[in-house]
């Protein structure tokens, strides 16, 4: 593990203040409500004093870079990035889902409208584009041209990617059979906002891209994992306080999960055609969604989904435990891995 978790507290405290400067120095009103996102002003634009949501993005990078490297700063200016193209997703995704609220708050479209949402969250997504130009305001170890244009390349090909992975997802919304490798394949390329984070941590400290794409390959698979951990949450008693509004918007908009899948895939006729009529529906009110948990737990599909992410884990660690780290390097990241839930 990081031999000094102390850095883990300092370098979220540079994470923010570094976000805060980069958006807070701008004056235009659009700023303003990006701020009211990040949750540092309220809709008037005063300051606000509240808890802040976790920068979850920015400090994976952070963490994997500390685990790489315990003794080097890690590269403010590439947390920001990938911490802002987080929240650009977030914020069309409240669009899309019409999520009236976001971390504790209600949403930008709703407050501003969905015109000024959609042009600040694409401002947000050139913003993480500038914060990788802008590195010199940031860090003091500088990358140079070529790594600055191969960090631009990993940020392009992510939001590619997770936006196909969206374009699956929404695809999936008026259909009742969805298989489990469609949901799968959804769901990996949604994960590359995790394999961005890792493969940026790894820019500045290796030379060999085979071993930043291992990185990227690892952070994938913790966004597999945390994907997918997510989905089974409304499907477990001990984790429904977890649901926040936006997961339940994306339940009640016919959500597809491997639970689902799974049930479909392995149900009796009966079974699949009561799926079917619950997804054919415009939208799912509580009662559907309550007797899509009791057929699912009748194909024990909860088992397959939680063996499955317990298996994705064991794996992960295997891939790390082989590669081509040193062994106090195996040691922080599977560490880190293990801890994940």
């Amino acid at each position: 593990m990081v031999k000094n978790n102390n850095y883990i507290e300092t370098d979220k405290h540079l994470l923010e203040e570094a976000l805060k400067k980069f958006i807070l120095s701008r004056d235009l009103p659009m700023y303003k409500i990006m701020s009211y996102h990040m949750g540092w002003l309220d809709r008037n634009g005063d300051l606000e004093h509240s808890k802040l949501p976790n920068r979850n993005i920015g400090n994976l990078l952070l963490k994997f870079s500390r685990c790489i490297n315990d003794d080097k700063i890690p590269p403010i200016s590439l947390a920001v990035s990938s911490e802002l193209l987080s929240n650009f997703l977030q914020i069309h995704e409240d669009v899309k889902y019409a999520n009236t609220n976001r971390n504790n708050r209600e949403s930008i479209w709703w407050v501003w409208g969905p015109a000024q949402a959609i042009n600040t969250g694409d401002g947000v997504h050139a913003m993480a584009r500038v914060a990788i130009f802008e590195q010199e305001n940031f860090d003091k170890n500088i990358l140079s041209p070529d790594q600055i244009l191969y960090a631009l390349k990993v940020l392009d090909e992510c939001i590619l990617s997770v936006c196909e992975g969206d374009y699956l997802e929404n695809s999936f919304q008026e259909r009742a059979n969805v298989t489990l490798d469609e949901i799968l394949t959804s769901v990996e390329k949604q994960s590359n906002l995790y394999g961005c984070a890792t493969a940026l941590a790894g820019i500045g400290n290796f030379t060999d891209k085979k071993n930043i794409d291992t990185l990227k390959y690892i952070g994938m698979e913790i966004g597999k994992f945390l994907l997918l951990s997510n989905d089974l949450k409304f499907f477990l008693d001990s984790k429904i306080d977890e649901i926040n509004d936006t997961d339940l918007g994306k339940l009640q908009s016919k959500k597809k999960s491997i639970i689902t899948s799974h049930s479909i895939e392995n149900g009796t006729p009966s079974i699949r055609r009561k799926m079917g009529e619950i997804f054919m529906k415009r939208v799912l009110e509580d009662a559907d969604l309550e007797e899509i948990k009791n057929i699912v737990e009748e194909t024990k599909s909860v088992e397959f989904g939680e063996n499955y992410i317990s298996n994705l884990k064991k794996e992960l660690i295997n891939t790390i435990n082989n590669s081509f780290f040193e062994t106090n390097q195996k040691k922080s990241i599977s560490g880190f891995v293990e801890n994940i839930n």
